[in-house]
């Protein structure tokens, strides 16, 4: 179904591009002739300024043309990517929300009380799953509206990994490839906590996603060096063993709404999550970069420029998370 919507959808704006060209490249192409001509056989100076006149203004609808294709193809391209993000959230809503149907008629029916534990652990991991999806697109439609979305204090720059972390077990309890390694030596920095936790759960969890079922998932932080420079940045970096990606989608993954696949099927997700961390980073005066290479895993990299570094003199405690 969804793939014949979007194959509907990308003929129409196909067709519409082509009848554009067509209505307009005849007539300006004949325009243009009768110029030439007037220019090749002109009796006076007259014929002259309306042939390159003529010409002048076949070029400009010529050109005009061009301009409309190219935004006919952002829009045909802008369309398909919300209509694939659509059909995903559907896709994505309607699992658990059938998981959470069925156990609560199992529930309901009494049949089984044996299995009561089961069906109560399943519609909560159900739930889970919606509110994740929910506050992801809640997020998303924050940065777009907002901003002043991220508010920055001085903290401990291992702060936010360690809830990143935690978060990622306490929501992926079977997941046990996931390793940290935190420098003894993270500076204080103006940072928010919260959305760089985001940031960094959202790296954690795409990698179990598309990192295969294999192999280690790693949270390191460090501070990197360049040649001629010392400590210019502070990294985080989320690593997996997986199957890597491919360099025809390296370029785009962080767009948003983009998925590799470009279907339903595969892994989880609406093509959200790198689009956020993205955006968060760049909140923070950061940069979001992968190494990616295929059957060689991938690598992001979240790199902050020192520069928002807080000198402390030993009074000043890293902030601490407010209970929730």
């Amino acid at each position: 179904m969804q793939e014949t919507l979007l194959h509907r959808l990308s003929q129409f704006y196909r067709r519409t591009q082509w009848t554009l060209i067509l209505a307009i490249l005849f007539p300006t192409v004949f325009t243009a002739a009768v110029g030439i001509v007037m220019l090749a056989l002109y009796s006076d100076i007259k014929d002259i300024i309306l042939g390159i006149l003529t010409i002048v203004f076949s070029v400009g609808i010529i050109f005009g043309a061009v301009i409309v294709a190219i935004l006919v193809g952002k829009s045909k391209q802008l369309a398909l990517k919300q209509t694939l993000f659509l059909a995903n959230v559907s896709h994505e809503l309607r699992s658990p929300l059938t998981a959470i149907k069925m156990y609560a008629q199992t529930l309901e029916r009494g049949r089984s009380p044996e299995n009561a534990p089961m069906c109560i652990e399943q519609i909560l991991k159900a739930t889970e799953k919606l509110d994740r999806l929910i506050q992801q697109i809640l997020e998303w439609k924050r940065i777009t509206t907002k901003t002043d979305y991220i508010t920055v204090q001085p903290l401990d720059a291992n702060l936010p990994a360690a809830d990143a972390v935690e978060h990622f077990r306490a929501t992926h309890p079977e997941e046990t490839r996931l390793e940290s390694d935190f420098t003894p030596e993270a500076p204080v920095m103006e940072l928010d906590r919260d959305a760089m936790e985001r940031a960094l759960y959202n790296l954690l969890d795409n990698a179990a996603k598309y990192g295969g079922e294999a192999g280690r998932i790693r949270l390191v932080t460090r501070l990197a060096a360049e040649p001629g420079k010392v400590q210019e940045h502070f990294e985080y970096r989320v690593s997996d063993e997986g199957p890597g990606i491919d360099p025809q989608h390296v370029d785009h993954i962080f767009d948003v709404f983009y998925r590799a696949d470009n279907s339903l099927t595969g892994a989880a997700g609406v093509g959200l999550g790198l689009a956020i961390a993205r955006s968060l980073v760049a909140a923070h005066g950061g940069t979001l970069l992968v190494e990616s290479a295929p059957g060689k895993g991938s690598t992001f990299i979240i790199r902050l420029p020192l520069a928002h570094r807080r000198k402390t003199n030993g009074h000043n405690a890293p902030a601490e998370r407010n209970p929730a």
